[in-house]
């Protein structure tokens, strides 16, 4: 909550350093959702010390982020010492920006009759930071071998939203799920990553989380992923025969496969 206070009327008669301009405003409560605050506001006077007054006329206006939210007149008279009246109060809703992020100027006007009792014109102003509303979700995905299924765990700052998952490695990229309301996803990394590394047990790519309400995209969050080899699954599989090369033992057994001692010549085939 904030107060904009302006002490002593401007214009007024001879009591008007007494008394004080208040324009308060608060944030009542956010929507993640719809990236929107709601705003509640008071304009208040405040009698001081000293100096009454009785059946002053006054206008008045109240603006928030650049939207006058209220305004009208009335006839007022002055309360006890050191305490307030309100003049207005209300609410409004606030938009944020697309990064959740708002700031909001707040001004008020309220304008008493020419008196010599008047407590003048007051005009309070300043600005407010609101609540950075959580946008773009975030994703975080498990180091899993190429082939094999890594889990991806997104975290969601509202219900409502949905998301896109897509991985990027080096040159290549592939779209897992779109617009999934799953939190917990199952992912198989594509064998065609091992074409990438070659030469190393593990390569680092990238996941890309969009979030969307509705149809609306709110925002992007990137974050790193490890895929790795499985030994099992990459080492190479070797046979060998030995066979006989000698042409003239092989017209005597008549097969290259059958060996005579000391007479064959022996040589390994690896199929």
């Amino acid at each position: 909550m904030a107060d904009f206070i302006q002490n002593g009327g401007t214009n007024g008669g001879s009591y008007a350093s007494y008394f004080s301009g208040i324009l308060s405003v608060w944030e009542n409560s956010y929507d993640v959702a719809n990236n929107t605050s709601n705003i509640g506001y008071r304009l208040q006077l405040k009698s001081g010390s000293s100096g009454r007054f009785s059946g002053l006329t006054a206008s008045y206006s109240v603006t928030i982020n650049g939207t006058t939210v209220k305004n009208g007149s009335g006839t007022y008279s002055s309360q006890n010492y050191n305490t307030a009246q309100t003049i207005c109060e209300g609410t409004m809703t606030v938009e944020h920006n697309a990064d959740g992020s708002k700031s909001i100027s707040c001004s008020a006007v309220l304008d008493f009759q020419n008196n010599s009792y008047s407590p003048g014109d007051f005009t309070p102003s300043g600005n407010l930071t609101l609540t950075t509303i959580p946008r773009a979700s975030t994703a975080t995905c498990t180091t899993a071998n190429i082939e094999e299924v890594a889990t991806i765990v997104i975290n969601r700052a509202s219900s409502n939203f949905k998301h896109t998952l897509i991985w990027h490695f080096g040159d290549l990229q592939g779209t897992i799920i779109e617009k999934t309301s799953n939190t917990t996803i199952g992912w198989t990394i594509p064998s065609s990553f091992y074409a990438k590394i070659p030469n190393a047990p593990i390569g680092i790519g990238v996941l890309e989380c969009i979030t969307y309400n509705g149809n609306t995209e709110i925002g992007r969050n990137t974050s790193n992923f490890y895929a790795t080899t499985s030994e099992s699954r990459c080492k190479p599989t070797l046979s060998a025969t030995l066979v006989d090369t000698n042409q003239t033992t092989i017209n005597l057994t008549g097969s290259n496969t059958k060996l005579i001692k000391y007479k064959s010549t022996a040589n390994n085939y690896n199929n």
